[in-house]
């Protein structure tokens, strides 16, 4: 108690000056820390969110790449009907693009299982380019059904498999997706909270200038 009253006795013998000094040097302590904190949640918030975009644009561009696969095996059904050469053009078109994806995402494969998942599938596309536009175009040109039909079994076996592996891999980055939304949320949130406490502790100057005058 006597303590109590010694602290108060100190406190009130310092000049007014001087308490507008300790008051106003509390104040901006308080404001900018406060301020750090909001920026650094804010700052993670936003990285979240590009997160987000980011994974947004790898599905988009994994979806690309199972609708290529596909239209590559129609381009191989047709040639093989028809033997119409403007399937084989078509067909490297679309590997033209198959390319332009696979390099702008292989450097945003994260995990281990990501990169063997994209190794397998651009693995079993190489095989299916093979299988078309070596083996099965020379089957055909030499009369050889048998050999042109059975590699085109194969290719399709194959396309089937390679796409279930890009769906499998939209649905990794997907599940990577909802990890950021519930990270950027969380910032959010957290910067939020701060906002109210900063607003709360608005009223703290009021609170010393009571201090000073009683």
């Amino acid at each position: 108690m006597k303590n109590k009253i010694n602290v108060k006795t100190r406190w009130n013998n310092i000049r007014i000056g001087n308490k507008y000094l300790t008051v106003f040097f509390l104040t901006a302590i308080l404001f900018t820390v406060a301020s750090i904190i909001v920026f650094l949640q804010l700052n993670a918030g936003q990285q979240d969110v590009k997160a987000i975009n980011d994974h947004s644009a790898r599905v988009n561009n994994m979806a690309q790449m199972a609708t290529i696969i596909q239209a590559k095996d129609v381009q191989s059904a047709d040639y093989l009907i028809t033997g119409n050469d403007d399937y084989i053009d078509s067909f490297a078109a679309y590997q033209e693009n198959f390319s332009e994806l696979a390099e702008a995402l292989a450097p945003t494969m994260n995990t281990t299982e990501q990169i063997e998942m994209f190794e397998q599938i651009q693995s079993n596309d190489e095989i299916i380019n093979d299988a078309f536009l070596t083996r099965m175009v020379d089957a055909v040109n030499s009369g050889d059904d048998s050999t042109a039909i059975s590699l085109r079994d194969y290719s399709s076996r194959l396309r089937g498999e390679t796409i279930d592996l890009v769906n499998g891999l939209i649905e990794n980055v997907q599940s990577e997706q909802e990890d950021s939304v519930q990270a950027a949320t969380q910032s959010m949130n957290s910067s939020l909270i701060t906002f109210h406490l900063v607003n709360s502790r608005s009223q703290l100057p009021n609170f010393i200038f009571f201090i000073i005058f009683h």
